[in-house]
């Protein structure tokens, strides 16, 4: 786990992203994207500040084809955030550490609804 984001595979999917108690924020990249390479250091930031609120992971959309397809993954960098293993909000494309951080904040702050409304989706 690199700055406090760790890399998931389609063998921990299901644990790691759909049974988590938590929110997860995951970051569909792969390392020929420059875009992805702009937003690492700013997510990283945001990741750090906000550890103890929600999971951060990194999945490598060529290496773990079968999980982007799944999610309808078209371009990178993408951010998928799940609640109860569900999904909740998208970013796609690059975003600076402040709006990035701005949208993962509102995020936090509707994810105790999202907890009553939202029943479990677990082994999706």
């Amino acid at each position: 786990m690199a700055d406090g984001i760790g890399d998931v595979t389609t063998s921990e999917w299901a644990s790691r992203v759909l049974s988590s108690d938590r929110p997860v924020a995951v970051d569909f990249w792969h390392e020929n994207c420059v875009w992805c390479k702009r937003l690492d250091p700013e997510l990283a930031d945001v990741a750090a500040e906000r550890s103890d609120k929600i999971v951060f992971l990194k999945l490598h959309v060529f290496r773990e084809p079968e999980i982007a397809r799944k999610y309808g993954i078209q371009g990178t960098p993408t951010i998928k955030f799940f609640c109860r293993g569900r999904e909740v909000y998208e970013i796609v494309g690059y975003r600076p550490r402040a709006a990035l951080a701005k949208e993962v904040d509102r995020i936090l702050e509707n994810y105790a609804d999202c907890l009553r409304q939202s029943t479990e989706m677990k082994g999706q």
